[in-house]
């Protein structure tokens, strides 16, 4: 069922930081914070033997995206977990605490145990259209709203300015 051809480094992300957990070449189970930026990342990642390794990240949309485009691009095996899944993981292993460490924990034991898609980036283009997209979508929620909002104040008693 498990490809344990290569060790796991599971990640738990959020906004600012990434938790690794991983076992280095002893087996020692190591748990490390960084920043949640580029340069971090890359450096980082650098540490690992992509042909040892493969990256199990959480997936959390936007904070994730750095993470496993970047491990893509070095050449790591990579995939992405619900974090749904990785809640239901830790439930079946009676898992009580919820800190970045445990999770990273559960994430690196769940991709040992589960084999999963390999993550591949979408183009650059689609990226950027997808960027715009979800922009464009949001200024027409904002019109919407906004537009209500005028409505609503129009049927005040006292209108400061009629339209």
């Amino acid at each position: 069922m498990a490809n344990l051809e290569k060790k796991v480094i599971g990640v738990d992300v959020s906004l600012k930081m990434l938790t690794l957990n991983y076992k280095d070449s002893e087996g020692v189970i190591i748990t490390r914070n960084i920043p949640n930026l580029k340069k971090d990342i890359l450096g980082n990642l650098n540490f690992f033997d992509k042909e040892e390794y493969k990256i199990i990240v959480e997936a959390t949309g936007a904070y994730s995206s750095k993470i496993l485009y970047f491990s893509y691009e070095l050449g790591f095996e990579v995939s992405m977990v619900n974090p749904v899944s990785i809640k239901r993981y830790g439930e079946l292993k009676n898992h009580i605490s919820k800190t970045d460490a445990e999770d990273s924990r559960l994430i690196r034991e769940y991709g040992e145990q589960v084999e999963f898609r390999p993550y591949t980036p979408k183009s650059k283009t689609l990226e950027y259209l997808d960027q715009e997209l979800n922009l464009w979508h949001d200024l027409e929620q904002s019109k919407k709203k906004y537009g209500l909002k005028l409505k609503a104040l129009q049927q005040k008693a006292v209108v400061a300015r009629k339209r």
